[in-house]
């Protein structure tokens, strides 16, 4: 939607399986973007690249979520 955007603060490990594809262990959520919550050893999944230049990446997750991500 134009115009929208969300901020998501979050640190993660990432691992790659294969030229388009990562996995991604989740270490820690941000509460506004100010409180640190550790994530648990279950925050993990996978992104599917499908799209990559030097201003944006579009990928799907493993559990068929869309991240459209912007510079």
């Amino acid at each position: 939607m134009p115009g929208v955007r969300s901020i998501a603060l979050q640190e993660a490990t990432l691992k790659p399986l294969s030229k388009s594809k990562v996995a991604v262990q989740f270490q820690t959520f941000y509460i506004l973007s100010l409180i640190p919550i550790k994530a648990p050893p279950t925050a993990r999944g996978e992104l599917d690249i499908t799209y990559l230049d030097e201003d944006l990446r579009i990928s799907r997750g493993d559990k068929g979520n869309l991240f459209v991500l912007s510079r």
